[in-house]
């Protein structure tokens, strides 16, 4: 499982990788080519490449400042898969 090392504005080292984008980490895999399909909203669309995955977590980091809004509609899918979101 990939670890976070360090987090600051603009900057996460995992596995002692630095990064300077958005990511989507799992225990398998780290996507960092990612990016949302608007600004700060996290819409379903956005976790298309994990959906197919079994998990019972979904952890959002919502920034440095907590801009990140996370929609209804991963709300409503991850109740439906009983997966708990944690933001």
């Amino acid at each position: 499982m990939p670890n976070i090392d360090y987090y600051d504005f603009g900057v996460i080292i995992v596995d002692g990788r630095k990064y300077s984008r958005d990511l989507i980490i799992t225990p398998k895999r780290i996507i960092s080519n990612w990016w949302r399909v608007e600004g700060h909203k996290l819409c379903l669309e956005d976790l298309r490449e994990i959906l197919d995955e079994d998990f019972e977590y979904l952890v959002i980091g919502t920034g440095y400042y907590g801009f990140m809004k996370v929609l209804d509609d991963v709300l409503e899918e991850m109740a439906h898969r009983k997966v708990k979101v944690i933001a």
